[in-house]
């Protein structure tokens, strides 16, 4: 349950600014401290059954609210929202995992991978290559279906990288340069005690994915295609 970490951010993001933030510190205080117990029940309940997650402590995995505006338009000094990283070596590694993202009315869960260097990616690419149909069919069960529908495309090349036939069976897979599945969650879950049972869930039916991303990453017999 989120009740707090909601009501903080929704004046934050009403009064995203260094005073009003310091004013209201205590106010940050608990309702982080509300987010980080939250999430060390989601890292506690996963890596029960993901022991690549076994030995990883919740503060690598906690993302800073404070924003980085050095090359940003927008000024606001701080996020208007939690978030949560969980995945082998944390926030920072390059491995695929899962996000949790509080803010209100625009919270979400999401898995994969978002972005990776060009190594990582061609490395992706290449197992989608190799075992696309093993990608097909952990998309097309019925629970991942239901929870995720698909692989988000808004982060996409117009054309088949360089390599890779554009009749390719998978083409539209090999455009992406990012993979990644989301859900949305709804202010009322997360003020509700069904909030942690839900995320799980979603983490459950978004392991096979992950893994298969993960995989990939850990293929150390990369190779660059050639053009068909």
């Amino acid at each position: 349950m989120l009740p707090l970490s909601l009501q903080f951010l929704a004046h934050l993001q009403k009064n995203n600014s260094k005073e009003w933030f310091e004013a209201n510190r205590s106010f940050y205080q608990e309702a982080r401290l509300e987010f980080i117990r939250f999430a060390q029940q989601i890292l506690e309940n996963i890596a029960r059954y993901d022991k690549t997650l076994e030995f990883l402590e919740i503060s690598q995995c906690i993302f800073r609210i404070h924003r980085d505006v050095r090359f940003s338009k927008d000024k606001s000094p701080y996020k208007n929202n939690f978030g949560a990283y969980f995945a082998k070596g944390g926030k920072k590694s390059k491995y695929a995992g899962f996000y949790v993202h509080i803010a209100p009315r625009e919270s979400f869960v999401a898995a994969g991978l978002w972005q990776p260097q060009p190594q990582e990616l061609a490395l992706v690419r290449q197992e989608i290559d190799y075992n696309g149909e093993r990608l097909k069919e952990i998309t097309e069960k019925i629970d991942f279906q239901e929870f995720y529908h698909s692989i988000t495309t808004q982060d996409s090349l117009k054309s088949v990288p360089k390599g890779y036939s554009k009749h390719h069976p998978y083409a539209e897979w090999l455009k992406l340069k990012s993979f990644v599945v989301e859900h949305p969650l709804n202010d009322d879950l997360l003020a509700s005690p069904n909030a942690l049972t839900f995320i799980l869930k979603g983490y459950r039916i978004a392991q096979p994915f992950i893994q298969f991303l993960n995989e990939a990453l850990e293929n150390e017999n990369f190779y660059t295609p050639f053009v068909t």
